[in-house]
């Protein structure tokens, strides 16, 4: 009886590491997005849409985020920037079970260094 428990809890604990690898790095990869969205949306005021849209390109793909994977939005409005990042991802669990991911993250920033008030 004492072997049979510790192989029920060998294969648990085999179980749940498989599981962490899998959906680990997924994890990992949605929780960086904001800081990303953020810290592109403070610099906005200071280069244009283009240079933001390379950079945030640029450290999505240092992630290890593929473009086809990912959407990156901006909006403007009179006073403020919007960046929006879209990200989905699946884990496939031995071509037995597929679970589908999906994040997504909004950040605001201003336009002007110094608003007037």
């Amino acid at each position: 009886m004492d072997l049979l428990k510790k192989a029920f809890y060998t294969i648990l604990l085999v179980l749940i590491f498989i599981i962490a690898a899998k959906i680990g790095p997924i994890y990992y990869r949605a929780f960086s997005l904001h800081g990303i969205c953020q810290e592109n949306a403070d610099i906005y005021h200071r280069y244009n849409a283009r240079y933001v849209k390379n950079v945030m390109n640029e450290e999505l793909n240092a992630l290890g985020i593929p473009e086809d994977q990912r959407e990156i939005a901006l909006s403007k409005t009179p006073n403020n920037i919007t960046v929006e990042i879209y990200y989905e991802d699946q884990a496939n669990f031995f071509d037995y079970y597929t679970k589908d991911f999906e994040f997504f993250t909004k950040c605001d920033g201003v336009l002007d260094s110094v608003i007037a008030q």
